[in-house]
């Protein structure tokens, strides 16, 4: 009964592609994908123009933010509207390429799809979930970011290696047809099909396997393992997204200020050192550990120029650009790559520096943990210096929640049911970003009368000594369960080790 209903759909041609675009379309029209206070602001868009183009998209985005008006935002402006133009392409995409695929721009039925897959938890008022369904993680939503951005492919097909994707809750059986891209095209066939008779309730959507696979060929659908983002094109998005981590401001208009910390953050997510594009399980790992917030004003930027809304309800506001003290040294661009990871735990509109400490007037240990110790809320202790071997600037920091007691042992999340709260962590901000989480229980730091050592065993450890004027930095990764490690290391970037001249040492927290 079921295989004659289908044959019947494709015979009326409900199961090609136009058609079950336009069933998406009338789906997310008629749920609450998009509020109705959300698609007055997409009509007001349209008003004059029936259609976007890509210079019209990037004077909306001018007139959101000044970032977009100077040459480099014009590009991470370009980067966006090939992200919305893909992303209004689904579930059937094609081949990543620099050029326009639609020269015409953007249609409003097109923009609200665009939209509906952008923005974080719309997708389950379009995609049916239950029983007959897989289950949708934050990694589907991050991976068709990822598939939007991408503007070139590796040339290989599925890749068959261990771990290709960090959550497997929503990774494919290998087995089965098709990949990642595969069965989101098997998800809207599902969720769009037509139901006369609401009784007799949905057909499974196994059984529309032979529609999906015929789709993918006719299309020219690619596999979705070719992706990749050259990671250039990556860093010119990353310096706008640093920018948009504080509220749009007069005083932040200068994109070029943030190259390092994008080059920082860009080279993170490459998988060996010396590549030149981001893979899939690289963007998703620099995504659930590196920089959970780094896609917020991304969301914000397009909430706010096509929804009328500054505010949504699944990502936190723009942070507030704290006083800046004169030679300071947690430089504005610095302060972004933060709020990348700790938006969701520290307040930095309250964020002031409490000490400051250049080559010449060094604390002893003691008096350093001391400063630690007695600061108003979370301690931020950043530590800058140069490679004792290369001269390269590096820039290191510990976070701690519970100063007074994170260093005799590592504390839970102080709110456990907060998401995104972090506990005690070393980071490392430049020549490239990382977070290295504490293990709960452990000694954040050991402090005498000649060192600091914050971590033992494996795992990262730094160490200040000779009157905190020198630092070494090391990361061990150990094979197996390694019980002895205080912070968790970067198993990406294997063995290594730094020594710095220390050039200056910073302690922040919030004042209320």
């Amino acid at each position: 009964m079921g295989v004659s209903k289908i044959d019947n759909w494709i015979s009326r041609g409900l199961m090609e592609k136009e058609s079950i675009i336009e069933r998406l379309d009338q789906k997310i029209e008629n749920s609450y994908a998009m509020s109705e206070e959300e698609k007055a602001g997409l009509i007001g868009v349209f008003n004059s123009n029936a259609i976007l183009t890509k210079s019209n998209f990037i004077s909306l985005l001018a007139a959101q933010s000044t970032l977009f008006r100077s040459s480099e935002g014009i590009k991470a402006g370009e980067i966006i509207y090939a992200s919305i133009k893909y992303l209004a392409s689904l579930p059937f995409s094609h081949f990543p390429q620099e050029v326009d695929v639609q020269a015409e721009g953007l249609s409003m039925k097109q923009l609200m799809r665009s939209l509906s897959w952008a923005m974080p938890g719309r997708y389950a008022y379009i995609i049916e979930e239950g029983p007959d369904t897989r289950e949708h993680t934050k990694s589907d939503h991050w991976r068709r970011i990822f598939q939007s951005l991408a503007s070139a492919t590796d040339g290989g097909g599925p890749s068959n290696r261990e771990g290709d994707s960090l959550d497997q809750t929503y990774s494919t059986d290998p087995e089965s047809d098709g990949d990642e891209i595969f069965h989101d095209l098997l998800d809207v066939i599902y969720s769009t099909q037509e139901i006369n008779d609401p009784r007799k309730g949905p057909l499974p959507r196994d059984w529309f396997r032979s529609v999906a696979n015929a789709l993918m060929a006719k299309n020219n659908i690619p596999s979705f393992h070719q992706f990749v983002i050259p990671i250039q094109r990556f860093a010119a998005l990353v310096k706008c997204l640093l920018a948009l981590q504080f509220e749009t401001s007069e005083s932040v208009t200068d994109v070029s200020q943030f190259s390092n910390a994008a080059q920082s953050i860009a080279t993170s997510f490459l998988e060996k050192p010396g590549d030149q594009s981001i893979t899939w399980r690289m963007f998703e790992y620099g995504m659930k550990n590196t920089t959970p917030y780094l896609l917020d004003g991304y969301y914000r930027l397009l909430s706010q120029t096509f929804l009328g809304k500054s505010s949504l309800i699944d990502v936190l506001d723009a942070a507030t650009v704290p006083p800046a003290p004169d030679n300071v040294a947690l430089t504005l661009p610095l302060q972004s790559q933060l709020v990348t990871f700790l938006a969701g735990s520290v307040a930095f509109e309250s964020l002031t520096r409490m000490q400051h400490y250049s080559s010449s007037n060094l604390p002893t240990p003691v008096a350093l943990i001391s400063a630690i110790q007695e600061v108003p809320d979370e301690d931020l202790l950043l530590l800058f210096g140069k490679d004792t071997s290369t001269g390269v600037p590096h820039a290191f920091g510990i976070f701690s929640p519970k100063p007074k007691f994170d260093g005799l042992g590592i504390q839970n999340n102080v709110f456990p049911d907060q998401e995104g709260y972090e506990r005690c962590a070393l980071f490392q901000l430049a020549p490239v970003q990382d977070v290295y989480r504490g293990v709960v229980g452990k000694p954040g730091w050991v402090v005498d009368d000649k060192s600091i050592t914050f971590g033992e065993g494996s795992g990262v450890v730094l160490t200040l000594r000779d009157g905190l004027t020198r630092a070494e930095v090391k990361q061990q990764v150990a094979a197996g369960d390694d019980i002895q490690k205080t912070y968790e290391p970067n198993s990406w970037r294997g063995n290594w080790v730094v020594s710095l001249d220390v050039s200056g040492i910073e302690i922040w927290s919030e004042m209320v």
